[in-house]
């Protein structure tokens, strides 16, 4: 038992350096790195590979419960069948196999935050995760602004690809940094700005990439730390602060600092108008006929964004990736169903004090962290092992060993039934049922 016990950890961290070098690969500048391949294979591909070998090579010895687990069926599931429809429409062989690396990274994300407590995950995740992508953000930051760090191409918006996963990763880690922080402003004094930093970082990229996707984000970011950090009647005003930030950057032309290309952006933006818009709207129109199980695995369409190639093997709203190749059906289920209901609870945690204290302090983090995912991978470019890795990871991290969507004729959050009993009755006689 002790020897499997070394085994599993010595695994685990093979996966967390796996994870790491494949964050600092993406969050470097690619201007600045270059483009590493080891054979046919990208070097970010690669670390992926061996880390989700690993992590499935230490659910296969001590966690094989986790296969069992629901998650992971809906997920087989899921992918079984969008394997099989992705044959059944001829679709390529080299495609299928592109899909099929990007839909393990949800299997890697299961794996990695089921075979972990939440408390564990966080603390990776705030200790080791954090520090490298801010610390990668600086110096995008940094050599751009002084020239060092050559842009991605020459126009008005000054960025490099790498910006982007910078933004979607910290402000995925915000409310994440702040689970294992006390809920009171009082006790948190540098903690508090620790917390605050990664988000800082993440509007700073966002303004200086005039990124809407990152903007949006870095929005579900402030409002999960304003629900997590602050009580009462700071939280209501912060709230209210934010929603009229939010509005009068969208309807405003002019930011703090003069004329803003980033408020521009948003504030002309218009829904119809909108190149992704016409994107899904040409998807759907591929995917009629085909509506209940999909294309499949491997399946393009036709795109009006990508000039250099007309088909796309998903849409820029990423997470209807899965809708294109899975179905109506399996979407709905699979993904539709826990995105709302994480929607919910999040929602609720702004009103439920208990949501935001132990026990289900850690989980609802995650579930912030969740929508953040989920946020991106709404706006651009969200079919990527790095985005459906931590929407999966977060997923599992907030579930897999939280009662707190445990619904059985009551809502998870009120007390249980043993804790009243204790509460109202006196300890022995407590103590004298329970055993009874």
């Amino acid at each position: 038992m002790h020897s499997m016990t070394d085994v599993s950890t010595m695994l685990q961290r093979g996966s967390d350096t796996c994870l790491l070098l494949l964050v600092c690969v993406r969050c470097t500048p690619e201007t600045l790195l270059g483009d590493i391949h080891l054979g046919p294979i990208p070097l970010p591909y690669l670390f992926f590979i061996f880390g989700l070998f690993t992590e499935l090579s230490c659910v296969l010895l001590t966690r094989a419960e986790i296969l069992r687990s629901k998650g992971f069926i809906a997920l087989f599931i899921l992918f079984g069948i969008s394997l099989v429809s992705g044959f059944i429409h001829g679709n390529a062989v080299r495609f299928i196999g592109i899909d099929v690396v990007f839909m393990s990274a949800m299997f890697y994300g299961l794996f990695w935050g089921s075979s972990r407590s939440p408390l564990v995950a966080s603390r990776f995740i705030s200790r080791r995760f954090v520090p490298i992508v801010f610390m990668l953000g600086v110096l995008t930051i940094v050599g751009t602004q002084t020239g060092h760090v050559s842009p991605a191409f020459e126009s008005e918006r000054t960025y490099t690809y790498s910006q982007f996963d910078a933004i979607f990763l910290l402000c995925m880690s915000c409310p994440i940094v702040c689970a294992t922080l006390g809920s009171r402003l009082s006790k948190l004094s540098l903690r508090f700005l620790i917390s605050f930093a990664p988000l800082l970082l993440a509007v700073i990229l966002a303004y200086d990439s005039a990124s809407r996707s990152g903007t949006a984000c870095c929005a579900v970011a402030a409002l999960s730390l304003c629900t997590l950090m602050f009580e009462g009647r700071t939280r209501l005003a912060l709230a209210w602060l934010f929603g009229v930030l939010v509005i009068g950057c969208s309807i405003s032309h002019q930011g703090m600092a003069g004329d803003s290309l980033l408020l521009d952006r948003i504030s002309s933006t218009t829904f119809e108008n909108e190149d992704r818009y016409t994107e899904v709207l040409l998807m759907l129109d591929d995917l009629e006929g085909s509506e209940i199980f999909g294309k499949g695995l491997g399946s393009r369409f036709a795109t009006n964004i990508d000039a250099a190639d007309p088909y796309a093997l998903a849409p820029h709203v990423g997470l209807l990736a899965l809708l294109h190749k899975a179905g109506f059906f399996l979407f709905s289920i699979v993904v539709a169903m826990p995105i709302l209901f994480c929607i919910s609870l999040a929602t609720l945690s702004l009103f439920k004090n208990e949501l935001r204290h132990p026990p289900h302090r850690i989980p609802i983090c995650f579930i912030w962290a969740f929508i953040v995912c989920v946020t991106q991978m709404s706006l651009s470019s969200g079919w990527d092992v790095l985005h459906l890795f931590f929407v999966s990871a977060c997923f599992s991290s907030a579930t897999m060993r939280s009662s707190i969507f445990a619904f059985q004729g009551r809502v998870a959050f009120l007390p249980s039934r043993t804790s009243l009993r204790e509460s109202v009755l006196p300890q022995t006689l407590a103590s004298d049922v329970v055993r009874t």
